[in-house]
């Protein structure tokens, strides 16, 4: 990785009607995890979507206040719906792709676990849109989330992306995914 001033972390999160709420406080331990060990100028971004899409923080300094909150929120955040995969992980590239930010090393975690159902979905597409945003320097990396999701288009995605792809068949392997995934790319303390 590349030596950046911050890094900016987005987490995007499937909140569909098949989601677990279980696996929505593993995403909360997972950004506890995470804000442990970041810098004080890297910054978070999470997004939850379903048929629609949320932006409950975008590009925030870790904070204690800001994990607290946050980890309220997924603990109580409805799950309904309907995936448009493509529409979470657009948004999450967009607020990665700020132009006002410093120079900053941009790195998306996408979430879920089922299978793309609404908006952009063939494989071809999303994949070639992935390579087009990881040539502006979007890394991106999924994991999925229990036993029924599609894992060749995740993995697809995580290649296209130069990131990871995760399997996460328990809420503890999601937590882990978020910290082994994103762990790495922030700007040491100090």
């Amino acid at each position: 990785m590349d030596r950046y001033a911050t890094t900016h972390l987005a987490l995007v999160v499937d909140r569909s009607g098949s989601m677990e709420r279980d696996a929505l406080r593993a995403v909360g331990a997972g950004i506890t995890a995470l804000c442990a060990r970041g810098g004080r100028y890297d910054r978070l971004t999470l997004i939850s979507y379903a048929e629609d899409v949320t932006t409950h923080c975008r590009a925030a300094v870790l904070t204690s206040t800001l994990l607290t909150e946050l980890c309220a929120l997924l603990a109580d955040l409805p799950c309904r719906g309907a995936t448009d995969l493509a529409a979470g992980w657009v948004a999450g590239c967009q607020a990665l792709l700020d132009p006002d930010d410093p120079p900053t090393y941009t790195h998306l975690l996408l979430l879920t676990d089922g299978y793309t159902n609404s908006g952009l979905a063939t494989p071809a597409e999303l994949t070639q849109r992935v390579r087009e945003l990881r040539r502006l320097g979007v890394h991106t990396s999924t994991c999925g989330i229990g036993y029924e999701y599609d894992g060749g288009l995740l993995a697809a995605i995580a290649r296209a992306g130069d990131g990871r792809f995760h399997p996460a068949l328990t809420p503890a392997r999601i937590s882990a995914a978020i910290v082994d995934t994103l762990a790495p790319t922030l700007c040491p303390v100090g």
